[in-house]
């Protein structure tokens, strides 16, 4: 076992109420019982127990938190930013990082790349699979024309979108989405991001992070 023999070690998941469906994700990972006879999955059966943090928790628990501890930073408020000078990144595809530097681990997602055009958007869904996941497969070129024609139509967000647009291509279409629509699709993106991010931490990166 990670820990030794009969030993859990224990990893503080530090998010905000954002992601929080994410660490729960995580805790469920952890949790369960996937190993196949010698072939570990993840983390081996019971090795780890989990417990989520709020950023005002962490905060509260600082005095009583030592170097020996493992936390894990899902997202970036100010408590995950605090950690990034000198992380070295073990991941980085398709707008998703995580790392870590010593016992402080980093895990974000970034859906800028994702909304760019059809084509970033998939790669990320088809480099999704290898997870077994099976995810909706969305249209970003809609996505991208609501948010030329919500910039045009002076929306709230057409300062963003102004800087945005030198990074991202303006197309032409005939049919208008609703920024409802437009804000739906930058959501279901962040959701795919981060539960592709988790499987892939779990999978690959947890253990590394926690023998470190």
């Amino acid at each position: 076992m990670l820990g030794g023999q009969n030993e859990k070690k224990a990893l503080m998941i530090v998010c905000d109420d954002k992601l929080i469906s994410y660490a729960n994700y995580l805790m469920g990972l952890i949790g369960s019982k996937d190993d196949n006879g010698d072939q570990i999955i993840g983390i081996e059966d019971g090795s780890v127990s989990a417990a989520i943090y709020s950023p005002q928790n962490y905060r509260d628990s600082l005095p009583s938190i030592t170097s020996n501890n493992y936390i894990l930073f899902i997202g970036d408020f100010k408590e995950a930013k605090d950690h990034m000078n000198g992380i070295q990144f073990h991941f980085m595809e398709h707008g998703m990082r995580y790392g870590w530097i010593g016992r402080r681990a980093v895990l974000f997602a970034n859906p800028i790349e994702l909304r760019m055009g059809q084509e970033y958007y998939d790669s990320f869904y088809n480099y999704s699979e290898k997870y077994d996941l099976h995810f909706e497969k969305l249209e970003i070129s809609g996505y991208v024309a609501e948010m030329a024609n919500l910039a045009k139509s002076g929306s709230p967000v057409k300062k963003a979108l102004n800087i945005a647009k030198h990074t991202v291509p303006i197309l032409a279409v005939k049919d208008t989405y609703s920024e409802l629509k437009a804000q739906k699709i930058k959501q279901k993106i962040i959701e795919q991001q981060y539960t592709c991010l988790i499987k892939s931490f779990y999978l690959n990166g947890l253990k590394e992070f926690l023998e470190g």
